[in-house]
């Protein structure tokens, strides 16, 4: 039975996965010597999901830190550092969370999450979908 569980939440990752990479404005690589994938999917209410698969089994995945960022002009500016999903994941190659994040944007804005991903002491930056609907 866990190991159904372990293979269904495995695969709905991966399609998260492929969905959200597919819909973020910025090319991003989306593998490393660490990490085959992480992604940050972002709607309007501030509800943030958070996904990485690892390349080895990590002793610890997790979200070590992330930020609401605004569209300036031709860059993106940090406004607000936001508290990481507490979970941390151990001994497995992959990680799933979510966060609702009380935020205060203005309309006519474009927003999106920047999120640091760690493994085992490696790091991969992954942004979110850019949002402008609030």
């Amino acid at each position: 039975m866990k190991q159904a569980v372990t293979l269904l939440v495995t695969i709905l990752l991966l399609v998260s996965t492929l969905i959200c990479s597919a819909s973020a404005a910025e090319v991003q690589p989306q593998a490393n010597l660490y990490f085959a994938s992480a992604s940050v999917a972002f709607d309007t209410r501030g509800y943030t999901v958070f996904s990485a698969f690892t390349t080895y089994v990590a002793d610890r995945i997790a979200v070590a830190s992330c930020s609401l960022q605004v569209e300036d002009g031709d860059s993106w500016e940090t406004i607000q550092y936001l508290n990481p999903p507490g979970y941390v994941a151990m001994n497995t190659v992959t990680y799933s969370a979510e966060k609702t994040f009380s935020l205060n944007c203005e309309s006519g804005k474009n927003y999106r999450i920047k999120a640091v991903f760690s493994a085992d002491g490696h790091t991969v930056v992954r942004y979110s979908n850019e949002l402008d609907d609030f």
